[in-house]
């Protein structure tokens, strides 16, 4: 009985957390702010400027419109800031399972070794500009 009085209000927590979904502009981007997670990673904690990883895959319609956007002028001069950093599904397994990525495409910040934002999906460049525009050197 008390297994019960946990279990009924985790889930019901659980499946609210779930059905949320932060958007912006009325744009489905998920957005995650983690709890500070330190990486061991040396590559990571070698570098001071802010990462910006980003996984995807060659088969993935949004992720082939995200890396057109990488291209874009104003695009490219803001990630020029960042240590911008590309994974693709087929070729780097071990970071999509170090980093639990399952939906495409993922893009994470990082300052520090800490995930800082999460965002799964596509996002329209002047979105995506705003974010990287609101990234201090």
């Amino acid at each position: 009985m008390k297994l019960l009085k946990f279990l009924i209000p985790l889930l019901v927590l659980v499946l609210l957390v779930t059905s949320i979904k932060p958007n912006k502009n009325n744009l489905e981007i998920q957005r995650v702010v983690l709890e500070t997670q330190k990486e061991t990673d040396n590559k990571q904690e070698e570098s001071k400027k802010t990462q910006m990883l980003y996984f995807g895959a060659t088969w993935c319609p949004p992720c082939n419109k995200m890396k057109q956007l990488f291209k874009d002028p104003e695009v490219k001069k803001e990630l020029d800031r960042l240590d911008f950093r590309m994974y693709d599904e087929s070729i780097d397994k071990p970071m999509f399972k170090k980093f639990r990525i399952t939906k495409y495409p993922t893009t994470i910040f990082q300052a520090e070794g800490a995930i800082t934002t999460r965002y799964t999906g596509y996002i329209p460049k002047s979105i995506f500009l705003e974010i990287l525009r609101d990234i201090k050197d």
